[in-house]
């Protein structure tokens, strides 16, 4: 069984939180600083020296931004490596950004000392996002190496700004029950588009956490994955490191059910799995994520329209040791119910 949570309450999902070395003033931090990836940060004013060091000199008249190296994890020299580039016998050599370098990772040497540093260089993620009706920076801390998978995941892939108000959609929350997650997808018809037409094939929940206190999120594939591609919508679970893996139990081992809700709260679609003990996808994270797992069939693309509202989808994400209500008798339900629709519209 997990560990019994703590009386405090757990951490927020969509923003970090700042470590033992990590306290200090907002006041103490830098002015926004933007990255090969395209994320912004901040960091404490005391290591803008060490930032400055990081500036690509291949771009540092054109669009200046900052290195980011690869993950501790990662040693491989990829796209992301920091390198020396023209070293030649006469020519001074500067480090660069492999990504912008006109070299190859086979020919390049990595710069060990601004690798480490990226690495090891606390920073907390400026990236402005919606908290109600209010724009703010995420705040999250980590390294700076490990800024492009947060911002890739945590951002880049986080539903846009949608036509429902707040008011609104805390009333279909509320209205659909107990919950571990509430997802309300926007611009759902656009995002269908460009998964088919191979843009966007995917894209993330916020991340949450459970009571357990596991962090968690969801990858959506709203043209399928795998067996389920051009057949049915695919929705997916993904462990993530969180503040609490030293104390909850490894490996994952939960029920998760899933719930697309109508307008009035009412179970449109249920389904769900149990977590496998033996999958790596349910080990105790080494890296941002693990591999993610769920049900590449999860709902029939045929009956998607039947499920939005405003061109939204709303799904309840439940997890514990035992499934959740409503049972799989829903999907007959739910066919019924389509029928009935179908009929008042002749």
């Amino acid at each position: 069984m997990p560990a019994e949570p703590s009386q405090a309450p757990l951490p927020p999902a969509r923003w970090g939180h700042f470590s033992d070395a990590n306290i200090t003033d907002t006041q103490n931090l830098t002015t926004i600083f933007k990255t090969t990836c395209g994320a912004a940060f901040r960091c404490n004013k005391l290591r803008a020296g060490d930032v400055e060091t990081l500036f690509c000199h291949q771009c540092l008249n054109q669009q200046r931004h900052i290195m980011e190296g690869r993950p501790s994890t990662n040693q491989e020299l990829t796209d992301r490596g920091i390198v020396y580039a023209n070293q030649t016998a006469n020519v001074e050599s500067f480090t660069v950004d492999l990504k912008c370098a006109p070299i190859s990772a086979a020919s390049a040497t990595e710069n060990s000392v601004l690798t480490h540093l990226s690495q090891t260089l606390d920073v907390t993620c400026a990236t402005k996002i919606l908290t109600g009706q209010n724009e703010t920076e995420c705040g999250h801390w980590l390294k700076l190496s490990e800024l492009p998978e947060h911002y890739l995941s945590d951002h880049r892939s986080l539903p846009a700004v949608t036509p429902l108000s707040s008011a609104q959609i805390d009333e279909i929350g509320e209205q659909s029950g107990a919950a571990t997650f509430f997802w309300a997808i926007g611009n759902w018809r656009e995002r269908f588009k460009d998964a088919v037409d191979s843009k966007t094939t995917s894209f993330y929940s916020p991340d949450f956490y459970t009571t357990q206190g596991y962090r968690l999120c969801l990858r959506f594939y709203p043209n399928g994955d795998g067996i389920g591609k051009g057949e049915s919508a695919s929705l997916f679970l993904v462990v993530m490191k969180g503040e609490n893996d030293h104390r909850v139990e490894w490996p994952f081992q939960q029920m998760i059910t899933f719930d697309v809700m109508g307008e009035g709260g009412q179970v449109l679609f249920h389904d769900g799995f149990r977590s496998d003990p033996n999958s790596s996808s349910f080990a105790k994270p080494v890296t941002i994520m693990n591999h993610a797992c769920g049900i590449p069939h999860f709902f029939p693309l045929h009956s998607t329209e039947k499920m939005l509202v405003n061109d939204h989808l709303f799904i309840r994400v439940r997890v514990g040791d035992r499934p959740a209500e409503p049972t799989r008798c829903d999907r007959l339900k739910f066919a019924v119910e389509l029928c009935f629709r179908a009929a008042k519209s002749l």
